[in-house]
């Protein structure tokens, strides 16, 4: 996945986050997803987003 693209949805993701928080998950998505081919912002049953990864 382009990382320019991830890096869209990952500050998505963390938009409602506290700062110390966001960083770390910020980090976090960026090491374990990077490899693959497609991630997409999804809303769960719940109404959380979520990141779905396909490799």
């Amino acid at each position: 996945m382009d990382r320019a693209e991830l890096e869209r949805l990952a500050g998505e993701y963390i938009a409602d986050m506290t700062s110390i928080r966001e960083r770390r998950v910020f980090r976090l998505i960026m090491r374990e997803l990077v490899g693959f081919d497609h991630v997409v912002s999804y809303p769960s049953a719940a109404g959380a987003a979520m990141l779905l990864a396909l490799g």
